[in-house]
C-alpha cells in the first residue's frame, strides 16, 4: 500500500512539473493591438517555462510558480497602455512586482495607475473569457434557431 502512494506521489510531482503555462504576450507600446479587446486571440503565445535571459526574472520563475497578467498603465500624458506575458506569482502584490520588473519601463515619465490582473490557466490573459457552459449554450441557442425554419 506505501508503494502505491509514494509511486502516485512521484507521478502527480512529475506531471505538475512538466506542466507549462501558456499566455498570451505583448505590449501595446510596441504592438497596437495589444491594447484591442477582440484581437487578443491573435496575440503570440509564451510559455512561461522558457528562461528570459533576465537573471532576477528566470531566478523567480525557478522558486515560485508563475500565472499569466494583464497590466494596464497610463502615461504622463494619460495614454494607457496595457502588456501581457508571464508573472511569477505575486501573491496580490503585482504592481510593485510590476514597477520591479520594470514593466513599462520605456515609457517617458514612467507609467502611473498600474492595474494588474492575474490568472493561472493557459491564455487566460486574453481581453475576455467566456465559460464553456456559456459557450455550449450559445452555440446550441444558435444551432436551434437556424434549424427551425
Amino acid at each position: 500500500m506505501n508503494t502505491i502512494i509514494t509511486v502516485g506521489a512521484v507521478l502527480i510531482v512529475f506531471t505538475a512539473s512538466a506542466y507549462s503555462l501558456n499566455c498570451y504576450s505583448c505590449d501595446s507600446s510596441t504592438s497596437s493591438i495589444c491594447n484591442v479587446g477582440l484581437l487578443s486571440l491573435a496575440l503570440p503565445v509564451q510559455d512561461c517555462s522558457q528562461k528570459s535571459g533576465e537573471s532576477v526574472v528566470d531566478f523567480l520563475n525557478s522558486v515560485v510558480p508563475n500565472q499569466c497578467v494583464k497590466i494596464t498603465a497610463k502615461d504622463t500624458h494619460g495614454n494607457e497602455y496595457v502588456a501581457r506575458g508571464c508573472i511569477p506569482y505575486s501573491g496580490g502584490v503585482c504592481s510593485a512586482l510590476v514597477k520591479t520588473l520594470g514593466f513599462f519601463s520605456g515609457l517617458s515619465g514612467g507609467a502611473s495607475d498600474v492595474n494588474c490582473y492575474t490568472c493561472d490557466s493557459d491564455k487566460c490573459n486574453s481581453s475576455f473569457s467566456i465559460r464553456p457552459s456559456l459557450a455550449a449554450i450559445i452555440i446550441i441557442s444558435i444551432l436551434s434557431a437556424a434549424f427551425k425554419f
